[in-house]
């Protein structure tokens, strides 16, 4: 708590004299034993803000990154036509580690500052280019094995195990097309996809921290 020299005899003080201010408002005010517990209270309540001392910010983290957090980050050329897209979780230790520049930490920074960082960190690779940054606390699931961008994906409502591979890029020429596992905690789930295609089977819901593996196809 914030010590402050308050001295609330000087505050009752000044209440008086404001009401002593006035001859003929004064003695009806003193006589009055209900304007005095109302006097009474106001000067408590004059000392119980002051030894509140200054109220905290509960906003003030709230823009920060945290551990956990899916971040992404689009990196755009503005002369030459380089896009390059980076997702990465940000670690126990409040970092992800990115191309070229290794680990950064993200945690206690806010957007700006993560932006401003990376554009200095990144100026000795590359010219004229340009950084978008976005965050998803929200939730996250995996992609893996045989799609185009395997790794976190937001989870952005509701997503299915169809539209998940969809949004990691979509089958890779290696992969088998016909199922994918889905991984929810230590329950294993093979989904027939060529079932789910034909409108024969469900579509299994995905939620956020599931897993979907997309095996490799068998050789002939």
């Amino acid at each position: 708590m914030v010590a402050l020299n308050l001295q609330p005899k000087r505050h009752m003080q000044t209440l008086t004299g404001i009401m002593v201010a006035n001859h003929k408002m004064t003695e009806p005010f003193l006589k009055s034993k209900r304007w005095l517990v109302v006097l009474c209270f106001s000067a408590l309540a004059l000392i119980w803000e002051g030894c509140r001392g200054p109220k905290a910010d509960s906003t003030a983290d709230a823009n920060t990154f945290r551990v956990g957090e899916l971040v992404r980050i689009d990196f755009r050329g503005i002369s030459n036509g380089f896009h390059k897209i980076h997702s990465g979780i940000i670690k126990e230790d409040g970092s992800i580690t990115l191309p070229d520049v290794g680990a950064i930490t993200f945690t206690n920074k806010t957007v700006v500052e993560i932006h401003e960082e990376l554009t200095d960190r990144y100026s000795s690779y590359y010219k004229n280019m340009r950084l978008w940054i976005n965050s998803y606390p929200e939730g996250i699931y995996y992609v893996g094995g045989e799609v185009n961008q395997p790794g976190p994906r937001a989870y952005l409502g509701k997503t299915t195990v169809t539209t998940a591979i969809q949004a990691a890029g979509d089958f890779t020429e290696f992969a088998n097309k016909k199922r994918a596992v889905l991984i929810r905690g230590e329950r294993r789930k093979t989904v027939s996809l060529a079932k789910t295609s034909a409108g024969q089977s469900r579509d299994p819901p995905v939620h956020p921290g599931d897993r979907i593996e997309v095996p490799h196809k068998r050789r002939p």
